[in-house]
This record gives C-alpha cells, structure tokens and sequence, in this order.
C-alpha cells in the first residue's frame, strides 16, 4: 500500500524480450527503443479491424495528472569517449472504441475512421487514434510596438548523461573495515562502473493524453551509427540491464493527483 496517496505503485517499463536481437545493427539515432509497462510491445488492439497491426504499445496514464518518471542512466563507451542517450515522450489519445472493448481512460470523443492505409488491404481501415511529442515552448523577448510574440514550440528530448553528478560515500563495516557505500542494490554487477552510485535521473510532466510511449536512441555518432548491444558492444550496458533475466529493471513510472 503506498504511503504518499499522491503517487501511486512504480509501474516498470521495459522493451520486449529478444528486442536486442532485433534492434543489432539498425541505426541508434533513427530507430529509439520503445518501453511500456511489463514490455508490452503491440497493441492490445493492434491487428484487429480499424487498427494497424504494428500498433505499439503504451501505458495507460489519467490525461492530466503528475508522471514522475525514473530514467535509467547508460554508460556508451567507445575507445575515446561517452556517447549520450535521449529519451522522447508519445502521447495517445484513446477513442470511444477502445474504451468499449479495452476499457481504460479515453478522451477521443467518437470511434471514427481516418485517413486508409493503402498498404493493409486486407485492413485498409484505420480509426483515429492521435498521438503527440512532448513538446517544449520557448518564449522569445518582447517584441516591439503593433508586433504579436511568436513562442517556438518543439518537440521535447531528455538527454541523460553518463553518471555526470557522480561522487561516493566511505563507510565503515562491523569488522572495523572502511569501504566504498552503496546508494542502491540490484541494479549493476559489481564489476560495472558506477555500480555503488545512483542508477536513475529523475523528471517529472504531465500527462497530456491517455496513454504514454517512452523510447530512447543514442545521440548521432557517426563513428557508431548503429545500435551495438551485443556484449563488448557499444551499447552493452543497456542491453544488459534491459535483459530478460532481470524483468524487474527499467524505467519507472509513478502518476498522480493532477496538482
């Protein structure tokens, strides 16, 4: 039972097991890694009438409220240097007809068709179902007399850098032993880099539709154009903490009061 009724119990979001295999040696800037809840890849809906069958999955979340997301931190080590991760949030509206056979929030008031995907023509039909970026406002400086203000609006990244506040604590044991303190357990083998150190940033928006996608890809590298999740690959460390034996790591969500 949680204590603070603000927030709800961590909902832990993952890629689908086996995406490493999958996504090796497909481009790291262009192609993000998608995580929902338990790794729910497709759609509950996706393939049935009026719906794409490569529709992803989301994680359902109360259009308005609090999300406090944990980010896990990645180190992309090449020979020379840290290669960065970016993180994008999708919003999904849900319709009507969702609501009737999922159930869920919705806030699309009707199940109506859409544009038809031409390339589906044993499904042509395809029922609107928006999704949005997280976006970002930037307010310019005033401007001059009989001039209207013109804010740029922008699709949002969060780029998490590697272990950038990193420090340690010393502790002494029973035994009289001092020794390098540990913040968290679980999370990195001990012979990873940062291991005693926090694993995750943390952000926190609000929900602008009724379902989430998070995703991330590593910045444009041009030496490391491609994702490499193998071990001793660039992108080993994601792979391995995203790895099917230990379903209980990922990024999690919590969701609140709308305050």
């Amino acid at each position: 039972m949680p204590i603070d009724p603000q927030y709800g119990i961590s909902k832990i979001l993952r890629p689908y097991n086996g995406f490493a295999t999958d996504y090796q040696g497909l481009s790291a800037s262009s192609v993000a890694i998608m995580l929902t809840q338990d790794g729910k890849s497709l759609d509950p809906l996706a393939g049935t009438p009026g719906y794409s069958k490569a529709l992803l999955g989301a994680t359902e979340v109360p259009l308005g409220a609090r999300i406090l997301l944990w980010l896990p931190q990645f180190i992309a080590r090449t020979d020379t240097s840290f290669l960065t991760y970016n993180w994008g949030i999708v919003w999904r509206l849900r319709n009507t007809g969702d609501y009737r056979r999922e159930r869920g929030p919705y806030h699309f008031p009707t199940q109506s068709a859409g544009v038809s995907d031409t390339s589906d023509p044993t499904n042509p039909t395809r029922l609107v179902k928006p999704a949005a970026w997280q976006s970002l406002t930037f307010n310019e400086a005033e401007p001059g007399a009989n001039t209207p203000a013109v804010n740029t609006v922008r699709p949002e990244q969060l780029q998490v850098t590697a272990f950038n506040a990193q420090w340690v604590a010393a502790v002494r044991l029973p035994d009289g032993t001092v020794t390098t303190g540990q913040t968290q357990s679980g999370m990195r083998p001990s012979t990873s880099a940062g291991y005693t150190i926090p694993q995750f940033t943390t952000v926190e928006v609000r929900a602008a539709g009724d379902e989430m996608l998070l995703a991330v890809h590593r910045a444009q590298s041009d030496a490391y154009p491609t994702w490499d999740l193998a071990a001793g690959g660039v992108d080993a460390d994601l792979g391995s903490f995203f790895s099917a034996s230990y379903p209980k790591l990922g990024a999690y969500l919590h969701y609140g009061v709308a305050t």
